[in-house]
């Protein structure tokens, strides 16, 4: 006579597996045989696979209703229910990390950017005559084209000369910046000072420097009243324009002063960012810089401004470096082998704290935040659900749900 199976909705009284089915304790389970599907827009949460010949994939994101992902050759893939392609390579093949956000809120009808960490390689654009890829990079809505992450800052050396007869009298000191019109996006100024001295003239200005940055359209003239110390904004010329004469009067000038607080994140003397997350506090966060002295640091932009480095709070010290950052609930939290660190506030100045009692984790790709936690498996091996108080190790009670039991 065959044995009717046992079927439980709860079974938080453990795994039971021996003996008949008939003999199971209430509220235990025998065997799960598949996963419970959940009902969300995602490209792991529906039953299916792609294949992409040739490439082995990981780093799966959504973005614009087409999943995006890394390969172990060294591209980033684009795809749809049907079509996979190839729309970047020459990356190392390492992990990726993405966030969906607008580089800049100064325009407001821009659309997000799919902005990348890690995986990257050689110098960017602004750098020494490099090109892209480079180790930040970003996807423009149109799912297709690629830009560098940030703006180089302009060269030094273009010169300011007295001209004609003009409303210009006093010392003036000039600066310039790269801006990418569309998104609203600047560099920070070129590093020297350029200094005239007139007398009821006009200001020559020439050998302007140009970007090398396909995204870069204007460039941005700044200069001081006479005889002051603070820049206000002239005027935004065409980039690859290397001559521009001022005759804007001191009461003329915008009443914008130059910001300098634009630092290019894909700066290579100060950055190698490998992971990014977001948007969190409305900000970009990088963490895994590999310059020395930087791996227990969780670095973060101005809020609104995705493409520019503000500060970094430093949670731990470089014998404990940071090895994943996730926002969740309204903190974001830096794992590291040792422990989990909480990162709080809306503005600066950050404030963290260690959860005590959350062991941390060698297994920086295992941690994946959840509606109900973020899962990860810990320096034990043990897999954990943390919910921004405790970690507690995964059983059969917190499965409840998810396994379809059978």
């Amino acid at each position: 006579m065959p044995i009717t199976r046992m079927k439980y909705a709860q079974f938080d009284g453990g795994l039971y597996i021996t003996g008949p089915s008939e003999q199971s304790p209430p509220n235990t389970l025998r065997k799960a045989v598949g996963l419970r599907g959940r009902l969300e827009k995602h490209i792991v949460s529906r039953y299916g696979s792609k294949t992409h010949p040739g490439a082995l994939a990981h780093s799966l994101f959504n973005f614009q209703s087409n999943w995006y992902c890394g390969t172990e050759t060294g591209t980033l893939v684009r795809g749809t229910s049907a079509v996979a392609t190839t729309i970047h390579t020459g990356l190392t093949g390492k992990k990726l990390t993405f966030v969906r956000m607008p580089p800049s809120p100064e325009v407001a009808s821009q659309n997000d950017y799919l902005f990348v960490a890690g995986g990257g390689m050689g110098t960017l654009l602004g750098q020494s005559g490099g090109a892209l890829p480079g180790n930040l990079f970003k996807v423009k809505s149109d799912g297709t084209t690629i830009q560098r992450w940030g703006i180089a800052i302009p060269v030094n050396g273009f010169l300011a000369a007295a001209g004609a007869s003009g409303n210009l009298n006093g010392t003036y000191t000039y600066r310039v910046t790269f801006l990418n019109n569309t998104t609203g996006t600047r560099s920070n100024p070129n590093t020297a000072d350029v200094t005239v001295t007139v007398i009821n003239q006009r200001v020559q200005l020439s050998n302007l420097p140009e970007s090398d940055d396909p995204q870069v359209d204007k460039l941005e003239i700044w200069r001081t009243v006479g005889n002051q110390a603070i820049p206000f904004l002239v005027a935004a010329i065409t980039d690859g324009t290397s001559t521009y004469e001022d005759n804007i009067s001191d009461i003329a000038l915008t009443p914008t002063e130059l910001p300098l607080d634009n630092i290019d994140p894909a700066l290579a003397s100060s950055f190698a960012f490998q992971e990014a997350a977001g948007p969190h506090a409305g900000r970009m966060w990088w963490t895994r810089n590999t310059k020395t002295g930087s791996s227990g640091r969780v670095y973060f932009s101005p809020s609104g401004r995705s493409e520019a480095v503000a500060g970094f709070v430093e949670v731990t010290s470089t014998d404990a470096p940071v090895q994943r950052i996730i926002p969740w609930n309204v903190s974001i939290y830096a794992f590291t082998k040792e422990g989990i660190y909480e990162i709080f506030g809306v503005d600066e100045p950050f404030i963290y704290r260690q959860i005590y009692g959350a062991p941390g984790t060698v297994y920086p790709w295992t941690v994946v935040p959840t509606a109900y936690g973020i899962v990860y498996r810990d320096n034990q091996n043990a897999f954990r659900l943390f919910n921004g108080v405790q970690a507690t190790i995964i059983g059969m009670a917190a499965l409840t749900g998810v396994l379809i039991p059978g």
